[in-house]
């Protein structure tokens, strides 16, 4: 499953669980993706502007294009959140369109997350999320939980289950941050729930579902901007795949709420 907008969230702030809280407003990502294991080979690019509508509200829109093996397809992006008595709602829908070397395919995403402090510093995250490409699809139900009652850090522990028409799994998955003023790093694991043995990863795999899987990533501030580099490990039965994931956030004039200062 695509983790790039949980790595861009979790090195650009401190990472409480709501999509609206993590991404500063009138922000504009640009991120580039490759991916390389030894049965294929692919790379992704995608744009994505936030933009904040008022202290409780705001959008996205965006695009992108990726190649996996014989597939390639583009997308466009749109997504929104609102804050209400403390519950952060999240919705994003991505919609396109691709082809393998025989045939055209349609592309669809939707997600929807809701986020709620607890106590303590504990906020609490419910995601749910229908993926479609290729004839391949896949619904992920997320539950999970942050604790950023540390200082300049934050740990984060969630469980997921994936439901395919071949396949029901469980995973859970365990991460831990540091952020600074201008220097972040986040590190983890994602594993199988009863099993550690590397599968074999399929290239619709990576867009359709969570998977075993080590990562680690950096960001600094260039500016009012930030590049933000991660890497995912994932285990197969003969070697291993690598994801490589490059974003740069580029900050940009909002007169409806000033830059944070972490961010400048």
């Amino acid at each position: 499953m695509r983790t790039l907008a949980a790595f861009t969230v979790g090195l650009i702030a401190i990472h409480t669980p709501a999509f609206a809280q993590d991404r500063e407003p009138d922000a504009l990502y640009l991120t580039g993706e490759a991916d390389s294991s030894p049965t294929f080979a692919g790379g992704a690019a995608e744009a994505e502007w936030v933009h904040v509508v008022s202290s409780r509200s705001g959008i996205t829109l965006g695009g992108g294009s990726t190649a996996i093996a014989d597939l390639h397809w583009h997308y466009g992006l749109a997504g929104g959140y609102m804050r209400r008595h403390r519950v952060v709602y999240a919705g994003r829908v991505g919609l396109g369109g691709g082809r393998t070397r025989e045939d055209g395919f349609s592309y669809a995403r939707y997600v929807g997350t809701v986020a709620v402090p607890i106590a303590g510093g504990v906020h609490g995250e419910a995601e749910a999320q229908y993926v479609r490409v290729a004839g391949s699809a896949a619904t992920v139900f997320k539950v999970g939980s942050v604790y950023s009652g540390i200082r300049r850090a934050s740990l984060r522990a969630a469980y997921y289950s994936t439901w395919s028409a071949t396949s029901h799994a469980h995973l859970v998955s365990g991460q831990g941050e540091w952020n600074g003023a201008r220097f972040s790093v986040l590190g983890g694991a994602t594993t199988a729930a009863g099993s550690v043995r590397p599968v074999v990863v399929a290239p619709t795999d990576l867009t359709t579902r969570p998977s075993t899987e080590l990562f680690g990533g950096a960001s600094v501030a260039v500016g009012r901007s930030r590049l933000i580099g991660s890497v995912q490990m994932v285990p197969q039965t003969s070697g291993r795949l690598i994801r490589v994931v490059t974003t740069l956030k580029l900050a940009l004039e909002s007169s409806a709420e000033p830059p944070r200062q972490d961010a400048q």
